[in-house]
Formats: structure tokens, sequence, C-alpha cells
């Protein structure tokens, strides 16, 4: 018995059922945490060789800065995302807002979107909104009556039929017009959900607002981490799993399950490894189903519907200055392509517990692109949300559903004219600044030269302090399949997380949690797979003849 196994009251491995987790991200460690303080011994399996995710860090290999492969915020309404940072040790190293304070620029002028404590709960925004330098008077009018509409709706009772509609639809029929979308709702449903306010469905946008924006001070606020993405819940997750007994395999691809009379008996790695297990939880993205069960079993309910689910892409810029040209820590931008830009040498601040990773996730490069742009293809385990990731301020039609929605062609690379500019060894950049564009097709599909000739004259139109700034580096970082996509109909395609066969389960983001594709969703269906777990009860597994290599 383990030093751990004494102190926490654990009984040693070998006596507690076993259960493999299939996927690193954030819903397969939240599943593994939650099981192993349930009883049972868990086995992470991650194809990558390292955790998180898409919610993960990288070292970049010319300046040997490590940065985030995307911008994640979460909100104060993330209540479970909470519980699972502060479980695992890692919520000193994210700071929080004490209130919502969204500041947004429109051709020069600052107005905040704030929320305030001096009225009820649900009306914290209605101050703040009143004196929003953005929309005119009558406008304003009408976001405080579309307000009270979605505050009286009752998904419950009307889910299905929000969910048959688009939220610009059901908007407009609510008193609601271009100025009001576009200068207010949009800016709220791009970040949180991954896609125009012209495509997502009813559902999903009353969600939002009902849970976030009308959901009091704290439901409000935005948060993010003060540390690389790999350190703060990866590397985090396994320390605790590993003090409780469990274990932690990183580069170590699944190829299947052997199942027997309805039961998994066990995991098989593409390396020929065998994995004995009492039960199962597939903890990776829709798409990858079909590449771990056998034919017959993915074509059947609920893998099938789940395997029809859309994703949208998100593509990251990121600039280094050899001066500060922004000072807040994130700014919303009206009426141009950077839609939200945020400060990363604001956020990551050098405070004695964010300074430096315990270990470094290896150099991460293009994989057939140039220097300074990187294309991260879609994990076949693992792999979480960003979270409410930034958007493009101007509406970019995504393709037709079924048209391409999963395609996107890979970039062509090469130095040149707007290419990237390396950092001198040892000199740090002045500042870093990131802007994120999801449901970004058409930047996806751009070469980091052309996406330079864009975003580069644009930072500098926005914030004049960049005028006279140099660009030391300039990357793009894009994710081919980063979300799924919350467009109308969705609701009834995202299956719960039990499985026609008994001891297997499913976690992620894109399972039935009420959720938006959110690192919230995906750590709810951790905790949901681990609930079933708990109930589940098995008989401990014996083995017939010599375990398989790498069995437990």
């Amino acid at each position: 018995m383990t030093i751990s196994e004494r102190s926490e009251g654990l009984r040693p491995e070998s006596e507690r059922p076993r259960v493999a987790v299939i996927g690193g991200g954030l819903a397969g460690l939240a599943t593994a945490v939650a099981a192993a303080d349930s009883g049972w011994a868990p086995l992470v399996l991650e194809k990558r060789p390292y955790l998180g995710g898409r919610a993960f860090s990288f070292v970049d290999r010319e300046t040997g800065v490590e940065i985030d492969n995307g911008q994640h915020v979460f909100l104060g309404a993330c209540t479970e995302y909470i519980a699972f940072l502060k479980r695992v040790g890692a919520w000193g190293n994210v700071r929080i807002q004490p209130r919502l304070d969204m500041p947004v620029i429109r051709n020069g002028k600052v107005s905040n979107l704030r929320w305030s404590r001096r009225v009820p709960r649900s009306l914290g925004l209605l101050p703040s909104l009143l004196g929003y330098r953005h929309l005119r008077f009558p406008d304003k009018l009408r976001v405080a009556y579309g307000m009270l509409k979605i505050r009286a709706l009752r998904r419950d009772r009307d889910g299905a039929t929000l969910d048959s509609q688009t939220f610009d639809g059901w908007l407009r029929r609510h008193g609601q017009n271009d100025a009001t979308i576009q200068s207010l709702w949009n800016l709220i449903v791009l970040p949180a959900l991954n896609d125009d306010i012209s495509v997502v469905s009813a559902d999903a946008g009353v969600m939002l607002f009902q849970t976030a924006l009308l959901g009091g001070s704290d439901a409000a606020a935005i948060g993010y981490s003060q540390v690389a993405l790999t350190k703060l819940a990866g590397e985090a997750a396994a320390r605790y799993l590993e003090a409780r007994g469990g274990r932690v395999r990183t580069s170590t691809e699944v190829a299947g399950l052997e199942i027997e009379d309805s039961c998994v008996r066990s995991v098989v790695t593409t390396a020929g490894e065998r994995f004995s297990c009492d039960a199962a939880v597939l903890a990776i993205p829709h798409f990858a189903i079909g590449d771990v069960l056998a034919n017959g079993l993915s074509a059947r309910e609920p893998f099938s519907s789940a395997s029809r689910l859309e994703s949208a892409p998100i593509v990251g810029v990121h600039i280094w200055y050899d001066r500060p040209v922004m000072k807040d820590v994130f700014v919303a931008v009206l009426d141009s392509p950077v839609q939200w830009v945020f400060n990363v040498d604001r956020m990551h601040s050098p405070s004695p517990s964010s300074r430096a990773l315990t270990k470094r996730p290896p150099p991460l490069e293009g994989g057939g692109v140039g220097a300074g742009e990187i294309r991260i293809p879609p994990p076949l385990t693992g792999g979480d949300p960003p979270g409410f990731a930034a958007r493009p301020a101007s509406p970019i039609p995504p393709p037709h559903r079924g048209e391409g929605a999963n395609s996107i062609p890979s970039p062509h690379g090469g130095e040149g004219q707007g290419g990237a500019l390396s950092l001198s060894k040892g000199e740090g950049p002045a500042q870093h600044v990131v802007i994120s564009l999801s449901g970004a097709w058409k930047w996806a599909q751009m070469t980091r030269e052309e996406l330079r000739d864009v975003f580069v004259p644009e930072m500098a139109r926005v914030f004049p302090a960049a005028r006279d700034a140099k660009v030391t580096r300039f990357i793009s970082v894009k994710q081919v399949q980063a979300t799924f996509r919350s467009v109308p109909g969705t609701a009834a395609l995202r299956p719960g997380a039990a499985t026609p066969v008994r001891n297997l389960f499913l976690a992620g983001d894109w399972v039935a949690t009420g959720w938006p594709s959110t690192m919230e969703s995906a750590v709810r269906s951790g905790n949901q797979a681990a609930r079933l777990l708990a109930g589940l009860k098995p008989r401990r597994v014996t083995e017939t003849g010599e375990p398989g290599a790498g069995s437990p």
C-alpha cells in the first residue's frame, strides 16, 4: 500500500475496479479524477505526448517561448470547471473578475459592459447597457425588452421548439434589429458559441444568456489562466491521479476495445498493448468514435447520431511587438476583423506559482506548412474545446450544412514579405497579443502572410500605439475541428453518457450536458460518466492466462 493510499483511505489498486479512460483532455481528466475519488483505479490513455486535449500549450521553436494553442477563457457560471480546478490544486493559477467588465471599441470609442450590484440579480447589466455608447437609446430599449423575454423562457418546456430555429430569427421576432444584433447580441454569441448568430440555435443562445448574462455578477465574470495551459489542468490532474493510485499514459494511441457479452473487457493500443478493465470511458471527440469502435457498434445509436455533429474551426493569431500596444487584459472590437484581442503578458502574471512549467511540452511544428504557421489536426483521443474563444466581428458565412464544414485545405507556407520575423536569442518581446478567430473557415484558408497583411494593419488602426511598433514575431495556429456547432437540431444528436455496452460510457463536450462546446461542458460530461461508474459496482476483473503487455 502506498503512502497516498494510507493517507486517503483508499484500497490498494489490486483491490479496486479498473476503468480505462480513453482521452486525456478535460473530459477524460475530469472523469478520471472523479472516478478515483469514488474508489476506482483509473488509467488515462492519451494519444498525444501531453494532456489537456484542445486546451494545451507548446514551445515555439524559433523563440523558445511557450504559448497556448488558442485563447481560452471561462465564466463564473462554469461551476463544475471551477470545482475541477480547485479539486486538482490548479485554482491558484487562474484569475477571475469580481464581476463582468468588458471593454468594447468601435472606431476609437471605448464603452464598457459592466455588471452592477446595485440592481436585482438578473438585471445587473442594465445600468451599463443604458450608458453603452455603441447603441442608440431606442435600440437599448430593444435589447432590454429582448433580455426580459429571454428571462421569462423555460428551456425545460420550450427547448425543442427553440432548438428548431436560429437565435437570430428568434431575436428578430422579439423586437431586435441589425444594430442590436451586431453591436451586442452577436458580440456575446460569437465568442461563446463559436458560430455566427445567424446559424446557432435559439436554444443555445437562450441558454447562454440565461446562464451567464442574466445569472448574476459571479456568473458573468470572465476568468483566465495565468500559466500556460498544459500546466494548468493537465499536469495538475496527472499529479492528483498519481497520488491516488491512478495512472496516466501519454503517447499511447488506442486501436480498439475488446467486448465480450456486451461488456468491455480490455483496451488495445496500436502498439499491441492490452489493458484489462472493469469499465471504459470514451472521452474522445465525436468524430473519432469510429476510429475506436468496430463498425457494427459505431453504426448503432447513440454513436451514429453523435457522428453527425458538425465542427467549426478556430484560428489563433499571435503577434509579438517590440513595445506595448494595448493596456487592457482583453478588448472586444466592433466593425473589425479583430473581434477579440488578448494581452498575454497581462494574463500570464509572474506570480511564484506561474513562473515556470514543471514539465514543458515539446515544440510543435507546422506539419508541412511554413515556419510560423501551425495547423493542428483533429485528435483521435483526448481533446476538449477552447472555451469561450474569441471571434471575428464581421459575420463570416460558414459553409452550408454538410458541405465541407469539417474540411479545411492545408494552407501554403513559405517565408517572404509579411512573414515571420524571429527574435534574437534571449530577447524577450515587449508585448505578446493574441487575436482569436472562431468559426474561421475564411481565415483558416489564408496563409500566414495573408493573415499578417490583414491583422497587422488592422491592429494599428484599432490601437494607435501599434502604428510605430515593430512586429518581431507573427505566427498563426489553426485548429481544424475545434468545437462542435450548436446549429438547429444539434440537441437531438447529443447523446447521454450511457451506451448499449453496459460498462462503456461517453464523455466529451459534445455529450448532452445542457452546455455548448466549452470547457465547462467537457468537465460536466466527465462528472456524468463518473456518476454512472459509481453506480456500476462491477466485479473485479480476473485474468485468464497471462495478461497482455502493459496490463495494469
